[in-house]
């Protein structure tokens, strides 16, 4: 059970690596402009 998925998981990762990076980018981006906010 693990190792399918591992497979499904490396499936994913090799399918959209791009739309992960611009999703971790946008979401550390709006995390941090949340902080600003609520901090000023």
């Amino acid at each position: 059970m693990a190792t399918k998925r591992h497979e499904n998981a490396q499936k994913v990762k090799k399918r959209m690596p791009c739309g992960f990076v611009i999703f971790c980018a946008f979401s550390c981006l709006f995390v941090t402009i949340l902080h600003f906010v609520l901090l000023s």
